[in-house]
């Protein structure tokens, strides 16, 4: 469409007018003005025939859908469906509803606060924390004193003369607890064919056997620690030779409890290796009248019989427990100073500053 000039104004002027030509005379503009009536309504007509042209589309465009014909049943099977279509989702939005409400309930739990509930709580905790500390160390301190106890009764019991056969015999069969620990010197025979290698017993570090063998002597038979030997890394089943003299053998020692015992999956085991060696169980086995002690050998060895008698102390070491006893006492203060100061002393000082 052509663009008019707005009404009361002239021609609007185009860059390639020529300033140049004469001004029109008023009868000459009059000439080529458009009426605004007659503009108006050339307008008017031709919206009229647009409408006009347009009228079929239009109602094709807004004519109503038909329905779909249908049973009355199937209309119901529908409302129901949707009815249950809306049940899900409120069911659905009750839920997220409701977990969000106890999310928020558990987030607006009461907390311990510093007073009150809580002071309390924490008072009952450091209590029960240092009275605990405090008999951890005591007990240590106890078992420290217990082993000091036992070395001073070896000192004094390795002066007395040794014990000989017959003595040892009564002792042992009547259960006197002096004979513990007290040296012992002895003459008897080897029973080398009831010799027993205990497994897992370790010495510096390695793995080996300790070596008992029963040794019968006048007043009957006593099992004898002979030693440790080492265990072959190649085939633990293969047996360290043990070297002793025939006949008749001096046995220099210390009575000793029998061998300790380790954690074994069967009891009942058997053979000549075997992780523990019971005095009772295996005098019923062998037959033997063993005595319910047992000798731990430092002397009156061949030369060359391949088995180390470094025997380990007994309760030769009390420092440790001394030690455990010191870090326990030392835990049970900083609990009271820790309660101490952020308890009672900080508040206090914050208090004031404030």
């Amino acid at each position: 469409m052509r663009a008019r000039a707005p009404f009361g104004t002239g021609p609007v002027p185009t860059a390639g007018a020529d300033y140049n030509r004469p001004v029109a005379s008023p009868a000459e503009r009059n000439a080529g003005r458009v009426d605004p009536a007659e503009s108006v309504g050339h307008d008017q007509a031709h919206e009229e025939q647009h409408r006009k042209a347009d009228a079929p589309s239009e109602r094709a465009h807004h004519r109503p859908r038909p329905r779909r014909a249908g049973t009355p049943a199937a209309q119901h099977r529908r409302t129901g469906e949707r009815e249950r279509n809306d049940d899900e989702d409120e069911d659905d939005h009750d839920g997220r509803l409701h977990a969000l409400r106890l999310s928020a309930a558990v987030w607006r739990a009461p907390r311990l606060r510093p007073g009150g509930l809580g002071r309390a709580v924490v008072l009952v905790a450091a209590l029960a924390a240092a009275a605990l500390t405090a008999w951890l160390g005591l007990w240590q301190w106890h078992r420290a004193s217990e082993k000091q106890a036992v070395e001073a009764m070896l000192e004094s019991r390795a002066s007395l003369a040794p014990v000989g056969a017959v003595e040892l015999a009564s002792a042992a069969r009547q259960a006197v607890p002096e004979l513990l620990y007290r040296h012992v010197q002895l003459r008897g025979r080897w029973v080398d064919d009831r010799t027993i290698f205990l497994d897992n017993r370790g010495h510096g570090g390695r793995a080996g056997f300790i070596v008992v063998t029963p040794l019968a002597f006048d007043g009957g038979v006593v099992l004898v620690q002979r030693g440790w030997a080492a265990r072959d890394n190649d085939d633990r089943t293969r047996l360290p030779t043990v070297h002793g003299a025939g006949g008749e053998v001096e046995v220099i020692g210390r009575v000793a409890p029998p061998p300790s015992r380790l954690y074994e999956f069967d009891r009942r085991a058997s053979g000549t290796i075997r992780q523990n060696l019971d005095p009772a169980d295996f005098a019923r086995e062998t037959g033997l009248a063993l005595l319910p002690v047992s000798v731990q050998q430092t002397g009156g060895v061949p030369d060359g019989d391949g088995l180390l008698r470094q025997w380990p102390r007994p309760a030769a070491d009390a420092h440790k427990n001394l030690g455990y006893a010191a870090q326990w006492w030392a835990l049970c203060l900083l609990i009271v100073g820790l309660y101490v100061w952020y308890q009672i002393v900080r508040p206090r000082l914050r208090r004031r500053a404030g």
